[in-house]
């Protein structure tokens, strides 16, 4: 019983010294498993480690990553963005491993109704190889995926057939694809 008990008390010290302070598993996800298929991450607010992808682009505050291969999952963007805050370091085609907190972003204010993007904060960014190819373009409307007409307003069902903005969402246009041609109908 005595051994049992040695048992059960080392297997819970085990658990708990694989969590951060906020009790949430630290985990690798890929850029796929954080995008989620849904209009919130399923890791926001959760520190992630060791997200590896491709540098697509840089901004003044941050650049955009992507995977270097797809989970082939039409509901989930396989590219991120990083905020530095700063102008960041990297460059494009450089393999980097990145540690740091999802987050939701969102621009403008709350009457603009505007949608969240999902980027990871406060990285800890690391250079592991250089000169990787940066993913094709995709031209939507000439791939598998056929843009919906209709854009319906937020609400809970995530649906990238028939809603423009889950649709959008998913492709994560504004950063992830390097050239993006897209017709819709008003």
């Amino acid at each position: 019983m005595k051994k049992l008990f040695a048992l059960l008390l080392l297997i819970g010290i085990l658990i708990s010294s694989c969590q951060n302070s906020s009790g949430a598993m630290e985990s690798k996800p890929t850029i796929g498993t954080i995008q989620g298929c849904g209009h919130i991450s399923p890791y926001n607010g959760e520190k992630v480690l060791e997200v590896e992808g491709v540098v697509t682009h840089k901004f003044k505050n941050g650049f955009t990553m992507q995977s270097t291969i797809s989970d082939l999952l039409p509901c989930t963007s396989d590219a991120i963005f990083i905020t530095t805050g700063i102008y960041p370091s990297v460059y494009p085609g450089q393999l980097v491993i990145v540690d740091g907190t999802v987050s939701e972003y969102t621009p403008g204010v709350e009457e603009d109704h505007n949608l969240s993007r999902t980027e990871i904060h406060d990285p800890s960014i690391k250079v592991i190889d250089e000169n990787i190819a940066l993913p094709q373009p995709i031209i939507l409307g000439q791939s598998e995926s056929t843009v919906p007409t209709k854009w319906i307003k937020y609400d809970n069902i995530f649906d990238i057939q028939k809603n423009g903005l889950d649709f959008m969402k998913a492709w994560n246009l504004s950063l992830s694809k390097l050239k993006v041609e897209l017709w819709l109908d008003p």
